[in-house]
């Protein structure tokens, strides 16, 4: 079995571009803060914002991913499941818009309650008229 031992040369290498793609990080966490506080709806729509964060935070996701989760050096069967789990979370997403699909594209001025309440059992109704009318008066 051989030891791999690295010259400090090398390591010094690697802890520069570990410190790179940190610093990466925070530029484009600075960007996802800029873009918080700026309104991009008249641009690309009513959910732009949002859009746009998340275009940049799949962006940190796959910056992480390949370089600190070391996956950019893996074999290809590692490849293979991450797509397959990939596969599964969209269509999770897509099957949760799929059923919100009135209440979440709704026209934006109307008002849509996304977590309506069910209405009350109609026994626990009366029992509530019941209860409101006290007694009956003596005559």
């Amino acid at each position: 079995m051989s030891a791999h031992i690295e010259t400090p040369e090398a390591i010094r290498k690697h802890v520069k571009f570990y410190i790179s793609i940190g610093v990466a990080l925070l530029i484009f966490t600075a960007i996802t803060v800029w873009v918080s506080y700026h309104d991009f709806s008249n641009l690309f729509g009513h959910h732009a914002n949002i859009i746009i964060a998340l275009i940049i935070a799949i962006f940190k996701a796959g910056l992480v991913a390949a370089f600190f989760m070391h996956l950019a050096a893996e074999k290809p069967m590692i490849y293979r499941v991450l797509v397959i789990t990939v596969a599964f979370v969209l269509g999770l997403f897509g099957l949760t818009l799929w059923e919100m699909r009135e209440k979440i594209f709704a026209k934006p001025n109307t008002e849509v309650e996304l977590f309506a309440r069910p209405p009350a059992a109609p026994a626990a109704a009366e029992g509530a008229e019941a209860h409101q009318e006290g007694p009956t008066p003596a005559h």
